[in-house]
C-alpha cells in the first residue's frame, strides 16, 4: 500500500495534554500506534461495547497511510503534521513540529491515565535538538547587535556624541542592557512555541545507525586519504627540489 493524499483533518476536542519536545523515528510512531490499539481493546472490553475495539488512522498533513512504514514516502511538510487517530474511544495524538499533544473527546479517568502514559513515553524520548530552530538565531540577534554596537561605540567620531558624556553616550550601557532584555524576551517566546515540538525522522532506528556508521567510515577514509596524499605530495616536493 502507499500514501494517499487529500483528506480532511478531524475537529478539535476538549481534553488535551501537550507533548514534546522529542525526536521520533518510525519505531516510536509504531509504539504509539500499537499502544492505541491495545488501549482500545481493553477500554471497549471494560465498557462492554458491542462495536468492538477501534482502529488507528495514520495521517501526515493531508495524506493517509495504511502502515507506519508508508511515512517514508511523506514530504517534510507532511511529516511536520503527523497524527494518529483512534476511533474508539476517540483519541488523537498529534506528533507535530508545533502544538504536539494528545486530544480526546472523553474526560474519562481511564482515558486521562492513558494520555499521561503516552506523555511519559514521549518525555522519555526527549531531545535537546528538537527545540533548536533558526528562530532561536533570530531571537538572539538583537542581543548581539546591542553588544557589538556598544563595543564599537568608542571608535565612533566624538561629534556623534557616542561613548561620551554627551548625547547617546550616556545611555550606552542602558542600551546594551535593553537589547539584552529584548533578546531574552525573544528567546523565551520562541522557547514557549518549541515546548510542544516533535521532530520525525522517517527511518527505523537501525537504518539511522547504519547511515551513521557509513558516514563515519566515509569520513575516516577521507581523512586517511588526505593524510596519505599530503605526505606523498610533501615527499614528492622534497625529491623534486633536490
Amino acid at each position: 500500500m502507499s500514501l494517499r493524499r487529500s483528506i480532511q483533518a478531524p475537529p478539535d476536542a476538549p481534553f488535551k495534554i501537550d507533548l514534546g519536545p522529542a525526536h521520533f523515528f518510525l519505531d516510536e510512531i509504531r509504539d504509539v500506534h500499537d499502544a492505541l490499539l491495545d488501549f482500545s481493546k481493553d477500554y471497549t472490553a471494560e465498557q462492554k461495547s458491542t462495536e468492538g475495539p477501534g482502529n488507528v488512522e495514520i495521517r501526515a498533513g493531508s495524506a493517509a497511510a495504511d502502515y507506519v512504514e508508508d511515512l517514508k514516502e511523506a514530504t517534510s511538510d507532511e511529516l511536520a503534521h503527523v497524527t494518529l487517530i483512534l476511533s474508539a474511544p476517540k483519541i488523537r495524538v498529534n506528533l507535530s513540529r508545533r502544538d504536539a499533544g494528545i486530544i480526546a473527546e472523553s474526560e474519562n479517568a481511564r482515558v486521562a491515565s492513558f494520555a499521561e502514559s503516552i506523555a511519559g513515553f514521549v518525555d522519555s524520548r526527549r531531545s535537546r535538538r528538537a527545540p533548536i530552530r533558526v528562530s532561536w538565531i533570530l531571537a538572539i540577534a538583537p542581543y548581539w547587535l546591542g553588544v557589538i554596537c556598544s563595543y564599537f561605540a568608542p571608535y565612533t567620531p566624538k561629534s556623534w556624541g557616542l561613548y561620551t558624556t554627551q548625547g547617546l553616550g550616556r545611555y550606552n550601557l542602558v542600551a546594551s542592557v535593553f537589547a539584552t532584555l529584548i533578546g531574552l524576551g525573544f528567546i523565551g517566546f520562541f522557547y514557549s512555541l518549541s515546548r510542544s515540538t516533535i521532530i520525525i525522522t522517517p527511518l527505523w532506528r537501525k537504518e539511522q545507525r547504519g547511515l551513521s556508521h557509513e558516514m563515519r567510515t566515509a569520513l575516516i577514509a577521507a581523512i586517511i586519504s588526505a593524510v596519505v596524499l599530503g605526505a606523498f605530495g610533501f615527499w614528492a616536493g622534497v625529491l623534486v627540489n633536490r
